[in-house]
């Protein structure tokens, strides 16, 4: 039947490319970008959703969703920790940057603040509190003064 599509056999070539995607040792800049915001999340992966956004934050298949967690907690009940997964779009300019800037290894504590920011605004696009607004603003003022200061100029 020439309209006829196997979907028996797309699902094992989706499984198969997953198994690969698994197998595969994990990018060095992705590893250390992990390390960076281990206290926030689960792993740092390259995202194969993302088109025009940076990052999103993406919760394990078989744990308990972010939503439920703070549904839970808004109602006075205990929720355990919800740790997921900072996915990357590997495209995006700013995680192009953000490589570029790791591996020279000239800055890791603007590496870590950018990836900091990014993390965050990950959890602002879902509609999330930030833990610490304050020093999500401090960092935000920091890299905005840093990208409008003219060469040759200082504060």
């Amino acid at each position: 039947d020439r309209g006829a599509v196997d979907l028996e056999e797309k699902a094992k070539e989706a499984d198969e490319e997953d198994s690969k995607d698994e197998e595969a040792p994990k990018d060095d800049f992705l590893v250390a970008m992990g390390e960076l915001l281990k206290d926030e999340v689960k792993e740092v992966a390259y995202s194969k959703r993302l088109v025009d956004s940076a990052a999103c934050l993406i919760g394990d298949d078989d744990g308990m969703s972010w939503q439920f967690a703070q549904l839970l907690k808004a109602s006075g009940q205990e929720a355990p920790p919800v740790t997921r997964t900072l996915e990357l779009n590997e495209s995006h300019p700013l995680t192009k940057k953000l490589q570029g800037l790791h591996e020279t290894g000239d800055n890791e504590e603007h590496v870590k603040s950018t990836l900091e920011l990014i993390h965050s605004g990950a959890i602002l696009a879902e509609g999330g509190s930030l833990k610490d607004p304050a020093e999500f603003n401090k960092k935000m003022t920091a890299l905005l003064l840093e990208t409008l200061q003219t060469p040759g100029q200082s504060e």
